[in-house]
């Protein structure tokens, strides 16, 4: 009788560790894909805040020249060229 429950005790100890191996795999596969879903969202932010830096630095670029066009136009205004 007891190299029958011997049998079963065996039976469930391999069953669990069975159970934790290719548990312990299957929680391995996923942090991997969770880090490299981690990892391309920090690619795509990085490559979102260089787009938006890029936006700003043309808008400011725009600016300098209309500001520097608007400069031009008031100096000539106020120095106009008189025909004699």
């Amino acid at each position: 009788m007891s190299s029958q429950l011997w049998g079963a005790v065996v039976v469930i100890v391999l069953g669990y560790v069975l159970g934790f191996y290719f548990q312990s795999r299957s929680i391995a596969h996923l942090d991997k894909r969770i880090d490299d879903l981690r990892a391309e969202f920090n690619h795509r932010i990085d490559d979102l805040r260089a787009e938006l830096n890029r936006r700003f630095d043309d808008l400011k670029d725009w600016i300098r020249s209309e500001v520097k066009r608007l400069e031009d136009r008031i100096e000539h205004v106020e120095h106009p060229i008189i025909k004699g």
